[in-house]
């Protein structure tokens, strides 16, 4: 059951049960990293964004709108048709485990990001930090 978890790693394209999930482990104060990425097609090489999200009890819930919810077009997106997408997932999973060590104080963590993306065409992350406003 959720309640014996002591930590949450999300990684759902459905958003509908995403939303359950988060809404649960919000409730009952259960810390968790979500990881996404919308990737598309442009010039006929592949592009997008994937993002890291974390979330802990006593957080600023405004994070929790950096959580994509949608569950549109999942038949016809990149993500689901090609596969040149295993090692965006890889990389990923890899973030969302450095942002776990980063909350357990195995990594220094001085940027306090709990939530950032990672731009595949510019090869940059951006922060959002906690007090920062989500856009």
């Amino acid at each position: 059951a959720v309640y014996s978890m002591n930590f949450v790693f999300l990684c759902l394209d459905r958003g509908a049960a995403k939303k359950v999930l988060v809404d649960t482990l919000v409730e009952k104060g259960i810390p968790f990293v979500d990881v996404g990425m919308g990737i598309l097609q442009s010039q006929d090489k592949l592009t997008g964004l994937m993002r890291v999200t974390s979330f802990a009890a006593g957080a600023d819930p405004s994070v929790l709108a950096r959580i994509d919810y949608s569950d549109e077009d999942m038949a016809e997106n990149e993500y689901s048709t090609n596969i040149q997408i295993a090692e965006l997932n890889a990389l990923n999973a890899a973030l969302a485990v450095l942002q776990w060590k980063k909350r357990y104080g195995i990594y220094r963590d001085s940027s306090r990001a709990n939530s950032y993306s990672y731009s595949i065409a510019a090869n940059e992350m951006a922060n959002q930090a906690e007090d920062e406003e989500v856009a």
